[in-house]
């Protein structure tokens, strides 16, 4: 290959930006027959490669199209996958320029082209629902025994680094909770980042894409990615009881999930004391959670200076140690969360959504309606009207066969 390979004709000097080049490089050095390099040795070729793959993946380093080193597991399990799908595929138009094309696999799963562009640019690890889809499009007949076998020595890697806790019914449908969810969150938080200690903004829809997009994540706390609802019965608990006939103590439920923005989310999964930082969280949301529940008193009684009071003065025990929960929430962060309290109490949840000052109008117009309005006609029975919604209809039905019969009855919340 000339020096110019990976750079722009156009533009010499200038780093190539686009993936698919690197891609093509390795596989072809991959693919290679190396008898025809007359080497004194053939085992030397499986240096040549690996020194290639290395310096492949340090080059888009180099160039910005992988965030970071930590990449490596995730660029090699994408990397072998495309290349059992393009030595499977030879001579067939659908390669390019003897590549199986990224966007192509990427739609094959049901994903928007840009996948792997978020993946490694925009710093999103490969998550085991996507590690389940990646090897299904792969294990197909005529795949290269020794190829194939590569590829799924990665992708299992993959579900290993994930840790406990990846597998189960819910995680097809992850995706499609995150507007329900969302919603159900910030129900109980009034849209205050519990970890940030800011409010998170209303959604805005990308340049180019259709759905509008919130700076909010699901973050599991107790790093137990077997939870998919807010709250879990704990293991003492039976969750059979019938606990509406019955004060249940919240030490006898878990924290499935809580709303983090995504800088936050980061933040608190690194941390060194995640112990602890995680109790404080639990903390805080749990004090929301109460906070949203209590009703209006009456016209003249001054919430303000009531909650704002409770803010400050709330404590709790961690590691031993009392701590002032919300150390570092400033006054005006208070006041406009009870502002929000007094709205949602007067007015109801809805209201609040959808006002334009102090709710998520289009998040909840654009995301959640449109959810909530093909559930009713799914509960009707009848067909979907907003396929981007879905990618095809099975999966549509089977997502609210799976919400109906599963997470509604999954999703009990502690009575306060």
């Amino acid at each position: 290959m000339s020096h110019l390979y990976l750079a722009k004709i156009n533009k010499p000097g200038k780093a190539y930006t686009k993936r698919a080049p690197f891609f093509r490089l390795l596989s072809l050095v991959y693919l290679a027959d190396s008898g025809k390099f007359n080497l004194v040795n053939d085992d030397n070729y499986k240096k040549i490669k690996e020194e290639v793959h290395d310096e492949v993946f340090s080059g888009m380093l180099r160039r910005g199209l992988i965030k970071d080193a930590s990449y490596r597991l995730d660029f090699d399990a994408i990397f072998h996958s495309v290349l059992v799908l393009t030595e499977a595929n030879e001579g067939d138009p659908v390669l390019k320029d003897h590549l199986y094309p990224l966007e192509k696999f990427a739609e094959d799963m049901g994903y928007a082209e840009g996948l792997f562009k978020g993946k490694f640019k925009e710093g999103s690890h490969i998550g085991n629902i996507l590690k389940e889809a990646m090897m299904n499009e792969i294990n197909i007949p005529g795949a290269d025994s020794d190829l194939l076998k590569i590829a799924s020595e990665k992708l299992n890697e993959i579900e290993k680094r994930n840790g406990r806790g990846q597998k189960g019914e819910y995680n097809r449908f992850w995706d499609q909770l995150y507007t329900i969810q969302v919603v159900e969150l910030i129900k109980i938080t009034l849209g205050l980042d519990i970890w940030d200690l800011d409010f998170a903004k209303d959604a805005t829809r990308p340049k180019g894409q259709k759905s509008y997009t919130i700076d909010i994540d699901r973050h599991h706390l107790e790093k137990d990615k077997a939870l998919f609802t807010i709250f879990q019965f704990s293991k003492e608990f039976s969750k059979d009881s019938d606990f509406t006939k019955k004060l249940v103590p919240l030490t006898d439920y878990v924290i499935g999930l809580a709303p983090l923005m995504q800088l936050g989310h980061k933040v608190l999964d690194r941390s060194s004391q995640f112990t602890h930082d995680t109790q404080l969280a639990i903390h805080r949301l749990m004090h929301l959670y109460e906070l949203i529940q209590r009703p209006l008193i009456g016209e003249n009684f001054d919430y303000q200076t009531a909650f704002s009071a409770e803010f400050r003065a709330r404590t709790a025990v961690i590691d031993g140690e009392k701590v002032l929960i919300w150390d570092g929430l400033k006054d005006g962060k208070i006041k406009n969360w009870v502002k929000r309290w007094e709205f949602v109490k007067k007015k109801g949840s809805e209201a609040f959504f959808l006002d334009n000052d102090i709710g998520y109008p289009n998040f909840y117009k654009y995301r959640y309606k449109q959810m909530e309005g093909d559930f009713k006609l799914f509960l009707a029975g009848k067909n979907w009207v907003n396929k981007g919604l879905f990618h095809i209809e099975a999966n549509r039905n089977a997502f609210w066969e799976w919400f109906l019969s599963t997470y509604l009855k999954e999703n009990k919340y502690p009575i306060i």
